[in-house]
């Protein structure tokens, strides 16, 4: 099991995944499972839940085919027919058991979202999982910490950073460090997993805080004085990593 998460921002497009990678009854290791395509016309950044052998012959397969049909103008939804058309090489239960997410960035043009279905690659509005995306707990989590729609890169970096961080702990099979990657609408791709594990940190910080103060709530027992020092260490916390929340400096793929 993994989990993978595509993000399209006013900003830019942000992909978030863990690292482990589990073969069934056999072993684990840990590969980053986000990678990108980079030419004049288009850049394009996958994540997957599935096969890494299924992945890698994608991939290889991905940028042939585009390399082969550059010559015409590309737009996102010639990517989207692209992604489409190298599924329908493959006939392998591999490959119907891998869903992908793919970041689509025509430079100063277009921005688009795509995940796939088995060999039918549909649009995202704004967000969507592979993985263990249906599970329980992120369908729990994700209305409590970003309401509705997800705007920013900064904003889906803290998110997407926090369901994946929910998942390695708590959802056999996803484990190891989270990897993460901005696109943005000019083409520039930036990584962004140098600097996860200290968001990771911050928001378990909040999050024992906040049991702390809900312990309090709860604890009938418990006085007034300590209940009201319990929320005021947390609205302090709240207000640091409010201003304090940020990545560190990207590295540029390109």
């Amino acid at each position: 099991m993994t989990i993978g998460i595509g993000f399209l921002c006013d900003d830019g497009i942000v992909l978030c995944s863990d690292n482990q990678i589990t073969y069934e009854d056999s072993h684990k290791f840990y590969q980053c499972k986000l990678d990108s395509y980079i030419s004049e016309g288009c850049q394009v950044v996958f994540t997957y839940a599935g096969s890494p052998d299924f992945m890698k012959s994608f991939y290889g397969k991905f940028r042939d085919h585009v390399q082969q049909t550059s010559q015409s103008v590309v737009t996102a939804r010639k990517v989207q027919d692209a992604i489409e058309t190298v599924l329908y090489l493959f006939d392998t239960p591999d490959a119907q058991g891998t869903s992908i997410i793919a970041g689509v960035v025509v430079p100063d043009s277009e921005m688009k979202l795509f995940r796939t279905n088995g060999r039918i690659v549909g649009e995202v509005s704004n967000y969507d999982y592979v993985g263990i995306g249906d599970s329980s707990l992120l369908r729990y989590l994700r209305p409590i910490i970003a309401g509705t729609t997800i705007k920013s890169v900064h904003q889906a970096l803290s998110v997407g950073v926090y369901l994946v961080y929910a998942a390695k702990r708590y959802i056999d099979g996803c484990g190891g460090d989270t990897d993460a990657m901005v696109l943005r609408p000019t083409g520039t791709i930036e990584t962004r997993s140098s600097s996860t594990s200290n968001i990771e940190q911050s928001l378990g910080m909040i999050e024992i805080l906040a049991s702390k103060a809900a312990e309090s709530f709860f604890d009938g027992s418990q006085d007034q004085k300590e209940f009201e020092e319990r929320v005021a260490r947390l609205c302090r916390k709240l207000k640091d990593e409010r201003s304090e929340l940020r990545f560190a400096r990207p590295s540029i793929v390109q």
